[in-house]
């Protein structure tokens, strides 16, 4: 019960501050995660580490109240316009940056070319975007 009502707190709170998070860099996303860092166990220990599958349903409604308010915000018109720039992320800066990790990784570290690769295969996609 207190994890429902945590949730419904923070999402009406959210809610309140989501014309002021749209011209903020923070998502609201991050909210939830601060709201869970401070609510639960690590800190005030408000919410109890709660069963599985309670977790597991929590997750998915959280996923769900993020998501549903995102897609609410897509503007489609100007989504068709910006396709390029994701798509030359994908297909160009991405395939770079894993080869040039892996350069990095083999020189620099003196990884034998298979970890070089896996480790620029893991750093890869947080580098172009």
């Amino acid at each position: 019960m207190d994890l429902l009502l945590a949730f419904s707190v923070i999402l009406i709170v959210a809610t309140l501050l989501s014309a002021r998070a749209e011209r903020s860099t923070l998502s609201m996303a991050v909210l939830f995660v601060i709201a869970g860092f401070v609510l639960g166990p690590g800190e005030v220990g408000w919410v109890s580490r709660p069963a599985e599958r309670l977790t597991y349903q929590a997750t998915h409604l959280a996923l769900f109240a993020v998501l549903f308010s995102d897609g609410l915000d897509a503007h489609i018109p100007r989504n068709r316009a910006a396709i390029f720039l994701p798509m030359r992320a994908l297909l160009i800066g991405l395939p770079l940056t894993i080869g040039l990790n892996a350069v990095v990784s083999r020189w620099i570290a003196g990884l034998p070319w298979t970890p070089a690769w896996l480790v620029a295969i893991c750093l890869g996609p947080t580098d172009p975007v």
